[in-house]
């Protein structure tokens, strides 16, 4: 089996015959998608670890970024560097 089907298969859930029939334009466009979205996580987990070491510029900045895309169409809630150091074990200097 192609490492690609298999990270395919892995990624999204599918079953042998999905991707066995699945047409070779729709693989692609989900094996790129996939790439991409394990790259933005990768980022994510880079932007929050090396978050306490952050200056407050930079955490604000995280912290819009992550917010932004946890919000939906109808109802948008921000978390404050107040909030986040009441939440965290011994806070944020």
């Amino acid at each position: 089996m192609d490492l690609a089907i298999a990270r395919v298969a892995r990624f999204y859930s599918f079953g042998h015959n999905e991707l066995m029939t699945m047409p070779i334009e729709d693989f692609n466009n989900y094996l790129s998608c996939m790439e991409k979205i394990t790259a933005i996580e990768m980022l994510d987990g880079i932007a929050v670890t090396s978050f306490p070491h952050s200056d407050k510029n930079s955490r604000n900045k995280t912290l819009r970024t992550l917010n932004s895309k946890l919000a939906n169409a109808n109802e948008r809630k921000q978390m404050t560097l107040r909030q986040l150091a009441a939440r965290t074990a011994g806070g944020i200097k």
